[in-house]
């Protein structure tokens, strides 16, 4: 539940924004998490104690405010805990002990069902959940979350990719988009899977003994649930490609070999860029205008650790066709006084708050390079090395929600305005926040805020 998305509540409202259907609950003071059910009855609530001390989780009716049910967290070590409409849903690495995911009674905490597979994907609209038996499985499992019953299993091996299933895209309501062994869009009612074979991975010479790493994180709602692998230990250079990037009904993805363009419902190839050998490693991919920017990392993954692979570039490649307009290459290690490894690009958005308190929207911009330094500053910056804009960090938004209207914007600066809600349309600020609120969260469609000594309220939002 620490890796859902962090989000709302507006402690001084505007007219353009109204709260009604107001929810109060006084959180354990020891409380280091929580997460709202689609239900909106249920309210999953993590406590941290001293050490040596036992945690729990709780489960709140927002109605009332009280506590349904606490559990002691001794026998979760490590599990991801989140609150779904049918249950509460624990799950951990298939690394661990069996059984790893478990389904809890929302209102009474009893045990609904088990399985033995290790949670990657939830979608509650279409009532599954999606998993793999072991690390080393090659074989996704699909069930229906409210009961359990197996649904379906599909061949997804993903012993090369170290990012694998987090970077998973949504098509459809009913279709995903995930870098496994290979690009895969997968149905995800049936398990029927259309796969494009990628060369994301490399044998180098044994560095110690084999060993199996699990990154962990997560969300939910039709969101990937976040199993993370890297397999094959010193022996095996993984990682080498792109996020994926859809846009405008074609998909990219770039590997050690080329940058490459498919259509979105067949994975048919429409063109490829090939690459002169050990140019491309782990890269993040822009849309921006009729091109495509390509930032390759310089680095490849071994036992879960950055290692130098490849060259540090820029590039931006036209999406008619992949010709290469532009390729500036980098030192590896390229003013690493000021940025970080790898580098952080911007890759969507980000708001800036400016002296007369008017937001302005930031994208990536053609011929230049949008990253951030190590003080989380973001500078836009030529091909030519030379800064063409810069924007403090501490006027500088991140969108962490929205309800399709407004969005709820964060800054990493622990000051007055740190939580804003704005118009997305007008981008003018419809609420503003207390400076000592603790948290500020948006989870379906709602607002919740968090205050020093543990109050929480739960507010929509409405015209």
């Amino acid at each position: 539940m620490n890796h859902l998305l962090k989000l709302i509540i507006a402690l001084m409202a505007v007219p353009a924004c109204a709260q009604t259907d107001t929810r109060q609950i006084s959180l354990p003071q020891s409380w280091v998490d929580y997460s709202l059910a689609s239900d909106l009855r249920h309210l999953l609530v993590n406590t941290q104690t001293e050490q040596g001390k036992p945690s729990f989780t709780y489960m709140y009716d927002t109605g009332s405010g009280k506590a349904l049910w606490k559990m002691n967290l001794t026998d979760y070590d490590g599990y991801e805990l989140l609150p779904t409409r049918y249950g509460a849903l624990f799950t951990a690495p298939p690394t661990t002990r069996k059984p790893v995911t478990v389904l809890h009674d929302s209102d009474t905490g009893h045990r609904l069902y088990d399985l033995d597979i290790g949670t990657v994907f939830i979608d509650e609209a279409l009532d599954i959940v999606i998993g793999y038996k072991s690390a080393t499985s090659s074989s996704a499992e699909c069930h229906r979350l409210s009961t359990g019953e197996h649904l379906w299993t599909a061949n997804i091996p993903v012993s090369k990719s170290p990012r694998g299933w987090p970077n998973a895209v949504r098509t459809d309501d009913t279709h995903l988009l995930l870098v496994a062994n290979s690009l895969c869009l997968l149905n995800l009612t049936d398990g029927n899977t259309l796969t494009y074979d990628i060369s994301i991975s490399r044998q180098i010479a044994q560095q110690g003994g084999v060993t199996v790493g699990a990154f962990w994180g997560g969300a939910i709602g039709g969101m990937v649930v976040g199993m993370s692998m890297q397999y094959g230990g010193g022996n095996m250079m993984s990682g080498m490609h792109s996020n994926i990037l859809v846009h405008e009904g074609r998909v990219y993805l770039s590997d050690r070999d080329a940058l490459r363009q498919f259509d979105v419902h067949s994975l048919n190839l429409i063109w490829q860029h090939q690459f002169k050998p050990k140019t491309t490693s782990a890269a993040t991919l822009v849309a921006n205008g009729s091109a495509v920017i390509m930032i390759n990392n310089g680095e490849a993954y071994v036992e879960g650790s950055p290692e130098p692979y490849g060259q540090l570039f820029v590039g931006e490649y036209a999406m008619a066709d992949g010709q290469e307009q532009s390729y500036t290459q980098l030192n590896y290690d390229w003013n690493t006084s000021r940025f970080s490894k790898p580098l952080t690009c911007l890759t969507d958005s980000a708001y800036y708050l400016e002296a007369d308190r008017t937001i302005t929207l930031l994208t990536p911009r053609a011929g230049t390079l949008a990253v951030y330094d190590k003080n989380y500053n973001l500078l836009y910056i030529g091909f030519d090395d030379q800064i063409t804009a810069q924007y403090e960090v501490a006027r500088l938004y991140q969108p962490i929600g929205t309800d399709g209207r407004h969005i709820l914007i964060k800054c990493k600066q622990p000051e007055a305005d740190r939580y804003l809600l704005i118009d997305q349309s007008q981008r003018n600020i419809c609420h503003t926040f207390a400076a000592n609120v603790s948290d500020v969260r948006m989870q379906h469609n709602h607002l919740l805020t968090t205050m020093p000594d543990g109050r929480l309220t739960i507010e929509t939002i409405t015209e």
